[in-house]
């Protein structure tokens, strides 16, 4: 059959999640503890509809559309990306200072997911491959 929609995918999972989520907290909940400020409610909808949404969204339209080696390599960039950041947006870089090694460690990784990137950008694309079958 058809491919389903983006908004079959994403929407309605996210309104389930949602709905089961408010009736959880509904029935074993202390309204106590749903009280956030204005900056932690910013928080949760950027993660929620920007970096998870928007993010699978996007990850989801360009899956079929770069090779299958692509993809995988640029699945594993997700660790050492996130230790970058937390190096330097949140200023965690002293915790590395205790182990000079692990800054080595952080690079040969990532030198070696961006090497298997170049690799993999001479295979086919997964959408290529399927549609000449």
């Amino acid at each position: 059959g058809p491919a389903p929609s983006d908004l079959s995918v994403f929407c309605w999972p996210l309104l389930g999640g949602a709905l089961v989520a408010a009736a959880v907290a509904g029935v074993w909940g202390k309204p106590s503890a749903f009280t956030f400020t204005a900056a932690q409610t910013g928080v949760l909808l950027f993660l929620g509809v920007v970096a998870s949404g928007l993010g699978f969204l996007l990850w989801n339209r360009a899956a079929p559309r770069v090779t299958p080696g692509t993809l995988a390599a640029a699945n594993n960039l997700k660790t050492p990306l996130g230790i970058i950041v937390s190096l330097l947006v949140f200023g965690e870089i002293g915790a590395f200072h205790a182990e000079p090694a692990a800054i080595a460690r952080l690079l040969t990784g990532l030198a070696l997911i961006v090497g298997a990137l170049h690799l993999a950008s001479r295979q086919t694309p997964a959408g290529e491959t399927l549609a000449r079958r």
